[in-house]
């Protein structure tokens, strides 16, 4: 039987000792990471997989159409198939080049948490098929061995807002990163040292990294906060590989500078995997309500150049606020004038009388709006006969707490959001689990595990609470599943 260890966990400047806990929550992240996000199932709806992942059968994957592909393309098909139909098909297929190619798939989904056991893994997999096509898609042993000897750190420092106002986002992040922590532990054995420091103690966050890194730090994570991270990509000073929590602006526009990586969650990102969904969907004429704030512009900007760029069409947008009257202004985006309305539904007309009535240039509804404006704008929009629409959202959208009640209201609704949610949504946690910050702390426990694999095999992502990363230019990026609400649940 495993015995707990003890553990240090260092704070700044308090160190103390305590044992690990056992979690009383069974691991999720690692169930839904190692079936690639394709095992969970939404209440009353079908089972979701990651982005643009097609519910395939077994028959389609053993479609011998698929080996005659460049390998990019079998790769691309391969990788969003759920692991259980790999599994499946691997077992009936028996054509030896298929098979490769479906056992490289499942060694991709079943060890994606897992970087030193991936990389035993597909040692392995090019000895059992040494000219296989799919041997392309990652380097050669030496570089393989080279990842393994890089190890763990040693010492990881965690630069968090643990006091003041942002102190509520911080300890989510910090409980996210030390259960991520201790499930490791409990898989592997290993021991690190961890340091926290209170960035609110501290104005000066190149002093802080570079104290962080003089007391033994082989890793630094965080700041969480765009205002910190801003200032830390600036200090351009990094003798030791750093990961921060957010995005700066400056990063968009420039290269990032030496052992400097971003991770965190973007509503950009987020627009661009709803065009993307939209267009593959078949649609090409929407319609945009938003909320009108510098968020709600923001996004707004960011779907309309992906939008654009996929030969969509916009063609009207709403701006909302709490004060907006909506019953009038969804009236109007739909061209329906409500006494003229009301005077159809007196004489009686049907409902397919009714919905001539409003305008027919469009065939998808793109919504940015929090909760509690959501839940009041899309009845309104199946009061206005656009209930036909498909209407598509961003994860915020979605309050992270399951609330039939009140979500039945975003019922129909389909939006992206975090695998980890997706499974709270059908636990029993804590109130800090259910938000997407304690996700991003798992995460950055994950990534600090594996940062070499992501540079040095990108075709194969890491399932993870936040959803599939992968990185381009030191910015790790995530691909997120789709929901679709039913019954006020996803």
């Amino acid at each position: 039987m495993y015995k707990m260890p003890t553990i240090e966990v260092f704070t700044n400047p308090l160190r103390i000792k305590r044992p690990m806990k056992k979690l009383t929550l069974a691991l999720a992240l690692f169930t839904f990471s190692l079936t690639g996000c394709n095992s969970i199932k939404s209440a009353g709806s079908s089972s979701y997989s990651p982005p643009g992942e097609q519910l395939a059968s077994v028959a389609s994957v053993n479609d011998p159409g698929n080996w005659g592909k460049s390998s990019n393309a079998t790769w691309h098909t391969l990788q969003h198939t759920p692991l259980h139909t790999l599994q499946e098909a691997a077992a009936t297929n028996p054509d030896p080049n298929a098979k490769g190619w479906l056992n490289l798939a499942i060694i991709s989904k079943k060890y994606s948490t897992h970087s030193q056991q991936l990389i035993k893994e597909l040692q392995a997999w090019r000895s059992a098929y040494p000219a296989h096509p799919g041997g392309q898609l990652f380097p050669g042993d030496n570089d393989l061995n080279q990842i393994l000897a890089e190890g763990q750190p040693k010492h990881i420092a965690v630069l968090l807002p643990l006091h003041g106002s942002m102190a509520a986002s911080g300890q989510v992040v910090r409980s996210g990163f030390l259960s991520a922590y201790y499930d490791n532990m409990g898989h592997s054995g290993e021991k690190q040292a961890l340091s926290f420091y209170d960035t609110n103690d501290s104005s000066d966050l190149g002093s802080l990294y570079q104290k962080a890194v003089d007391e033994g730090a082989d890793l630094v994570i965080g700041p969480l906060t765009k205002s910190e991270v801003e200032t830390l990509h600036n200090f351009n000073h990094f003798n030791v590989r750093v990961l921060a929590l957010n995005y700066s602006t400056s990063s968009f526009f420039s290269s990032l500078p030496t052992n400097y990586y971003e991770f965190g969650l973007s509503p950009e990102e987020e627009t661009q995997q709803m065009a993307d969904k939209a267009r593959q969907t078949g649609h090409s004429h929407a319609l945009v309500i938003a909320s009108d704030d510098a968020w709600g512009h923001r996004v707004t900007s960011a779907l309309s150049s992906s939008w654009k760029s996929k030969d969509g069409d916009i063609m009207d947008t709403l701006y909302f606020t709490k004060q907006s009257n909506l019953t009038t202004s969804i009236a109007a985006l739909m061209h329906i004038n409500p006494k003229e309305d009301q005077d159809l539904t007196r004489e009686d007309n049907s409902k397919s009388v009714l919905a001539e009535q409003r305008r027919k240039d469009f065939d998808v509804i793109f919504l940015f709006a929090q909760p509690e404006m959501a839940r009041q704008i899309v009845p309104l929009l199946r009061f206005y006969y656009a209930g036909n629409v498909p209407v598509y959202s961003i994860s915020a959208i979605y309050s992270g707490h399951p609330n039939p009640l009140k979500d039945r209201d975003l019922n129909g609704v389909t939006f992206c959001e975090t695998p980890w949610l997706i499974q709270m949504a059908h636990s029993a946690g804590s109130p800090a689990q259910y938000d997407r910050l304690y996700a991003i702390g798992r995460d950055a426990y994950l990534l600090s595990q594996s940062m070499p694999r992501l540079s040095a095999l990108p075709n194969f992502p890491i399932y993870g609470a936040t959803g599939a990363l992968d990185m381009d230019q030191q910015r790790i990026h995530q691909r997120l599943p789709w929901v679709t609400m039913h019954g006020g649940r996803i």
